[in-house]
């Protein structure tokens, strides 16, 4: 019987568990973890979560970073870069 909370003792622990940990923000980690479901965890996870937590820092950062660039080398640039997110691609075939 599930305890029904998203991650308990009955959750597969595989890479698309931890995937999903790491980007999940931590302060919800209390109302989606049952106190069973982390000593479930190897060291070896609780690694694997650490760099998939670092690798979604880095990718934060270099969007900051790509944003900021767009802001300061080429002002125009920013509201073009959002039309083209905005506006959807028509394609005829």
């Amino acid at each position: 019987m599930s305890s029904g909370m998203a991650f308990d003792r009955h959750t597969v622990i595989d890479e698309r568990t931890l995937s999903l940990l790491a980007w999940l923000p931590t302060m919800s980690f209390p109302k989606l973890t049952s106190p069973d479901f982390w000593p479930r965890l190897s060291d070896a996870d609780m690694m694997r979560i650490a760099v998939l937590l670092a690798q979604k820092s880095y990718e934060k950062k270099l969007v900051g970073w790509h944003q900021f660039f767009l802001f300061i080398l080429a002002p125009s640039a920013i509201s073009d870069h959002q039309m083209l997110q905005e506006t959807p691609t028509k394609i005829t075939v």
